[in-house]
């Protein structure tokens, strides 16, 4: 319940479900995970961090421990403690999720190979989600391979026509390949249709592009407006 609230961005609901949570549980990794990612999401960069590294320490084979300590030390901006962690958690488990916030956190640092190195390692058969291929496309065109965020931004977009394909993620190849008002119009789209990935636009480093223009302040007021409001029983 507290990571479904985090989500639609019911930030005094997630609180209370967390709090419940650990009350019930205080030893549980998964509790500890959940409110981390609470706490991220609001910005609390250093309880996020605290609970997670708990977190991990009570999980140690859990590669979602891994994967949030990774990402409450990404979005707390500490990225050379984020690769750290991140190369420590593929150790345990080539999770997509902890490689790509690994090289997220590369690309901060100024090291795109780096971070393509470790999107490689997290490669896994299949057919990937929609947001693990802009992800993947994301990163490669930050490290200046844009055919493939081209033919990925393409695709998502033809497969939108027909099935569902979070506009976020459409948003963030558009930011990647510099069409940055582009970006902000799907990024309101994503806003409109209440799409999860939205409860760290806030805080995630990914966004400073679009934070230097002016439209930026109309987001973070859609963003608060479209909050689903608590239904009284």
């Amino acid at each position: 319940l507290a990571m479904l609230r985090t989500f639609q961005r019911r930030w005094t609901e997630a609180q209370d479900a967390s709090d419940a949570a650990f009350e019930l549980e205080p030893n549980n990794p998964y509790v500890l995970m959940i409110r981390a990612q609470l706490s991220y999401c609001c910005g609390k960069a250093d309880d996020s961090i605290a609970q997670a590294s708990k977190g991990v320490t009570l999980g140690p084979t859990n590669s979602r421990t891994h994967m949030h300590l990774v990402k409450a030390l990404y979005y707390a901006r500490r990225f050379e403690d984020c690769v750290q962690a991140g190369d420590a958690g593929l150790d345990v488990c080539p999770d997509p999720y902890i490689g790509f916030y690994t090289a997220f956190a590369l690309l901060e640092l100024g090291k795109p190979e780096e971070a393509m190195d470790r999107v490689r390692r997290v490669n896994r058969p299949g057919s990937p989600l929609a947001v693990e291929s802009a992800m993947r496309a994301y990163i490669a065109a930050r490290a200046g391979h844009t055919d493939e965020a081209h033919l990925v931004l393409t695709g998502l977009k033809q497969r939108r026509k027909s099935a569902y394909v979070p506009a976020i993620a459409i948003s963030w190849l558009e930011m990647a390949m510099g069409h940055l008002d582009e970006s902000i119009d799907w990024l309101l789209r994503a806003v409109e249709e209440s799409e999860p990935f939205l409860s760290t636009a806030t805080v995630s480093p990914a966004y400073d592009p679009l934070r230097a223009l002016s439209r930026w302040s109309g987001v973070e007021e859609r963003l608060h407006a479209s909050v689903i409001a608590p239904q009284k029983v």
